[in-house]
């Protein structure tokens, strides 16, 4: 049976040094969720053990800081490439030219497009859609039809990308205590121990378990905090400064 973390071994934290995420940038937060869902990910892996104890407890003192997990991203031409639309690379071209070598030129799959033959298959391009662009329509044009095809394609996709005001978003992440939760679950978990749900509201100062208030915000957080440390958000927030620093999967 697990048994429940005691208060010396909770001393570490204090909900005040999460005040920095009052001001964190789309940035700052996307880099703190790549490394929480990287230590979970080294996490998997006994012989991890001490690695995610060191770099956990630098978090403890400063959970606001970046670990550095980092990953190789493909080039971009700086003059033309953004961080959701670039110019298709010769690395990216030669992937394609490989999944579809043994497709005949003329035949009826030739007519499909790449991004239908690419969705079920495991492959470092399944996740972007490949377009042709024709410049000698005008911009007005080009970008009405872009539009449509944007939609159809997250229609088709059953994509849920959210749109809005992410500075806002991340703020009422801030608010709702999301990282704090997950790095009071991620330390349990850790140490092969539970957290009470009446500690876990004193400590989040989420209010008393017993009047409801707790109980509420704490069923709350369980789902909310699995959908925001994520890979999904993650990904939105990386691209939403084409100047950001290229963070991604660990080395």
């Amino acid at each position: 049976m697990t048994t429940a973390c005691t208060p010396e071994e909770l001393a570490w934290f204090s909900l005040h040094n999460y005040d920095g995420f009052r001001t964190a940038s789309t940035q700052v937060w996307a880099q703190v969720i790549w490394d929480r869902l990287s230590l979970e990910q080294f996490r998997q892996r006994p012989e991890n053990h001490a690695f995610v104890l060191e770099k956990f407890s630098l978090l403890q003192s400063d959970p606001v800081q970046s670990l550095g997990f980092s990953m190789r991203v493909n080039h971009r031409n700086p003059d033309i490439d953004t961080s959701t639309v670039r110019l298709l690379s010769v690395d990216h071209a030669h992937i394609l030219s490989e999944e579809f070598g043994e497709i005949e030129i003329g035949s009826d799959l030739g007519t499909i497009a790449v991004d239908r033959l690419l969705r079920d298959r495991e492959n470092p391009i399944s996740d972007f859609v490949h377009l042709s662009l024709d410049l000698r329509g005008t911009d007005e044009k080009i970008l009405d039809d872009f539009a449509k095809i944007l939609k159809t394609v997250r229609e088709a996709t059953n994509d849920d990308t959210p749109n809005g005001d992410f500075a806002n978003k991340v703020y009422g992440w801030h608010r709702a205590k999301i990282v704090p939760y997950f790095d009071l679950m991620f330390y349990a978990a850790l140490h092969d121990r539970e957290i009470k749900r009446s500690t876990l509201a004193d400590l989040l100062q989420l209010g008393s378990i017993s009047e409801g208030t707790g109980k509420d915000a704490l069923k709350y957080l369980k789902p909310r905090t699995s959908e925001v440390i994520s890979h999904k958000y993650f990904h939105i927030l990386r691209t939403l400064s084409d100047d950001a620093a290229s963070v991604g999967d660990p080395e």
